[in-house]
């Protein structure tokens, strides 16, 4: 018999958190972005033991110290400037002291101050404002949206980009389920949102944080989802989706 592996399963880049329930091991569930990662955590929370693991990039776990930053909505201002303050107020007196590398040493930390406060009040701003970044469409994205939707590569550059643009705020925000409420796989979620772009497109394209997209597998209608579309509807819009005018 050949010698078991001994070095630990590698993880696939992503976004990952760690759920346990009581008297059981811990598993780590993947996302693809934060947003996703983010709404799985609030999902799982409610019967579960969460906790936000972050980014995995090349076996290397990145962008953690992020999400310290996604609740936060005070500036914190006398905080920050007493901080300053102090720091700003150490160099000339170790100067005068003629403690040169002290001087230099809190120089260097008032400088890391200013750029972490600042990226603290940047967060801050995009919370207080529900700012979510647009996701971008990679090239596998793109690829798999022009060989789902036969009609796509029909499209006008112009509406190609527009399209493309208006899926990234749709994933960034809004929640993609099936009839069991289980949250969609990344290009499941990407035709979802390509058909409602194509079928609401407007000037004034609008997306809210409470918008839920269900691919059912019925054609009922449901009213507490913003967007239904039943399994068999989608599968005609593979073959056949008129250019949206916008």
């Amino acid at each position: 018999m050949g010698r078991p592996p001994t070095r630990p399963a590698r993880l696939k880049n992503g976004f990952y958190i760690e759920v346990k329930s009581q008297g059981s091991s811990s598993i780590l569930i993947r996302r693809d972005t934060k947003e996703q990662m983010l709404i799985a955590a609030e999902d799982y929370a409610r019967t579960k033991l969460v906790k936000i693991k972050g980014e995995m990039c090349d076996d290397k776990w990145i962008a953690i110290y992020t999400m310290i930053f996604i609740k936060i909505k005070n500036y914190r201002f006398p905080i920050w400037i007493t901080v300053f303050l102090f720091l700003l107020g150490s160099i000339p007196v170790f100067i005068y002291a003629e403690l040169y590398s002290l001087a230099k040493i809190f120089g260097i930390l008032l400088v890391c101050s200013i750029l972490l406060a600042m990226k603290y009040w940047f967060a801050v701003a995009r919370n207080r404002n529900d700012v979510v970044p647009r996701v971008v469409l990679n090239r596998n994205d793109l690829f798999d949206l022009d060989r789902d939707f036969k009609s796509f590569s029909s499209f006008n550059e112009e509406s190609k980009r527009i399209i493309i643009h208006r899926i990234g705020l749709l994933l960034a925000k809004v929640k993609f389920v099936d009839d069991n409420l289980s949250l969609l796989d990344r290009r499941m979620s990407i035709q979802l949102a390509f058909v409602y772009v194509c079928e609401n497109a407007s000037v004034d394209f609008e997306v809210s944080r409470d918008w839920i997209f269900l691919l059912s597998d019925s054609a009922a209608t449901k009213e507490s989802f913003e967007f239904v579309i039943s399994k068999e509807n989608l599968s005609k819009k593979f073959i056949h989706t008129d250019q949206p005018i916008i």
